[in-house]
């Protein structure tokens, strides 16, 4: 331990306390990382964010400990100080270490934010500024990815924010060549009571105080914090409500509508909303990436191919990187046999039903029959038998009744049987003047409906493509008929296709659909009645 004239020079001296606090870091040395931290510091334990007064020093010592030796080797940053700066800032100091890493050797800037007493308060890599070094660093640890085990656990802030900025994820990203978004700034998706987003209390303690330091829209939420268990990764859960109701804006939109957050950082912290439209599937040879198409500007295909953006996607998955199931090298050839069938074959498959949707029949639709020639000649005759035809998908994934004052948004009149019901028969064309029904249905192919651990057969994506386009024509002729109209226009087809998505990605509806006894989803029959529609 150290005396208290040695530790009150050391505050005294940025370069000495960032000297100690980087051999510390290295050697593990919790006492003394502990001892640096200001009072009031944010403290990453295990899976939590907590102040450090919070925190007896006997357990931050225990937990820290446990996750160094479940990490079994896990590389983590090693920085030669090159120089030290130390520049006076509101509220205190910010030491401007410039630093190599010993093992790639890779030059950046480290920014310990000192607090008045001259201990460390927050870490960063390379801010903007010094005057935004605190800013940064309360907005990286709202990023901290909350990790499914100890060994992908990291050990400090220090270790996710360089690895974020210099190491991110080193595994390959694909996209399908004509998916497209750059956000125009249009805010719908910051009217967050339809998405029912929430944060964790990991990132409600952190974005408090950066809004705080950057002197904008206090973010507050209403709902206490949990103890702090400590070892349990639960203890994060989202569980903060960002706002409740039908439409109402975030709290953090500033009076221009964009982000008060991305704003003071050029960068979105939260990391549902920093996400977004961005839709990852983990693979085994990578990262499959789609945008949602509840997003209007994914619909309308603006703004820069996602394939020319891989740096800017890896960014946005990584906070979610270690808790994404994956897709496993082995695939089922249907539900419930043995998983015999190789990635790369399904990945083979795939590219040949993804090139088959670009055919269209007279209306400018895709022509499906073609990737369901192609998979049935592939995977063969033990494809379920179980046929479901048209009505019986719509009344398992509609509810009865119309409700009075009329018909509710979303697809089909709010998901009534009432409205299949009363266009079923109608004489109503539906008519895509572009390509938006062929990308949106290619995007759903690729994201492997039902692959995700091994959960269905290889069959499932195809099937789930095939009632996705039944379910969009059925929704476009409903907006048609309720507007009195004999053919779609491109704004019903939008809609529909917002409205479906709404229903596939946002409410979880093909992992309920997996669930059904014999799969079928799997079915030709059920695919030929799909395409009836």
């Amino acid at each position: 331990m150290w005396t208290h004239a040695e530790s009150t020079h050391l505050m005294s001296d940025a370069t000495l306390i960032v000297t100690r606090w980087l051999a510390a870091y290295h050697a593990t040395d919790w006492h003394t990382l502990w001892t640096l931290s200001a009072p009031d510091a944010l403290t990453m334990i295990g899976p939590q964010v907590l102040p450090k007064h919070v925190i007896a020093i006997t357990k931050y010592v225990e937990v820290m400990d446990s996750i160094v030796n479940a990490q079994d080797g896990k590389p983590v940053p090693d920085f030669e100080i090159l120089d030290v700066q130390a520049v006076e800032v509101a509220g205190g100091t910010v030491a401007l270490v410039r630093a190599r890493e010993r093992h790639d050797g890779v030059s950046c800037v480290l920014a310990f934010e000192m607090g008045a007493e001259g201990l460390v308060r927050g870490v960063t890599v390379d801010p903007p500024s010094a005057e935004r070094a605190a800013v940064q660093a309360a907005a990286d640890l709202a990023q901290m990815p909350r990790p499914t085990t100890r060994t992908e656990a990291f050990r400090t802030v220090l270790d996710h924010a360089y690895a974020r900025r210099h190491r991110g994820i080193d595994r390959p990203l694909r996209s399908l060549p004509e998916a497209r978004f750059t956000c125009q700034g249009r805010g719908e998706c910051c009217r967050v009571g339809l998405w029912n987003i929430a944060v964790s209390d990991n990132q409600r303690l952190p974005l408090s105080r950066m809004t705080t330091l950057a002197n904008i829209t206090p973010f507050t939420l209403h709902t206490p914090a949990g103890a702090p268990t400590f070892a349990d990764p639960e203890a994060a859960t989202e569980r903060h409500k960002l706002a409740t109701g039908i439409w109402p804006d975030c709290h953090q939109m500033a009076d221009d509508g964009n982000c008060g957050l991305h704003g003071a950082l050029g960068w979105q912290p939260i990391s549902v909303c920093q996400l977004y439209p961005v839709h990852p599937i983990p693979t085994p040879d990578g990262y499959d990436v789609t945008a949602a198409y509840s997003c209007l500007t994914v619909c309308l295909n603006q703004g820069l191919t996602l394939a020319e953006q891989t740096d800017n996607l890896r960014g946005r998955i990584w906070p979610f990187q270690f808790r994404m199931a994956e897709v496993p090298e082995l695939l089922s050839r249907t539900m419930g046999t043995d998983a015999d069938l190789p990635w790369q074959v399904y990945r083979q498959w795939e590219a040949e039903m993804l090139e088959s949707l670009w055919q269209r029949d007279a209306h400018g639709l895709p022509d499906l029959s073609h990737g369901s020639r192609i998979l049935l000649g592939r995977a063969g005759p033990g494809l379920s038998r179980r046929a479901l035809d048209i009505d019986d998908l719509f009344q398992r994934i509609t509810k009865p009744g119309i409700p009075e004052g009329g018909w509710r948004e979303g697809w089909c009149g709010g998901g009534s049987w009432e409205a299949w019901l009363a266009i079923r028969h109608k004489p109503i064309t539906v008519v895509d003047e572009g390509d938006l029904v062929a990308r949106f249905l290619r995007a759903q192919l690729f994201r492997k409906h039902g692959l995700i651990e091994g959960e269905t057969g290889v069959a499932f994506p195809w099937g789930m493509t095939v009632l996705i386009s039944a379910m969009v024509k059925a929704d476009a002729r409903f907006r048609a008929w309720r507007g009195d109209r004999d053919r779609t226009t491109q704004e019903d087809l939008i809609g529909a296709v917002r409205s479906v998505e709404q229903v596939i990605l946002h409410d979880k509806f093909p992992e309920w659909l997996a669930t059904l006894p014999d799969s079928p989803v799997e079915s030709p029959m059920s695919w030929q009645a799909c395409q009836a529609v």
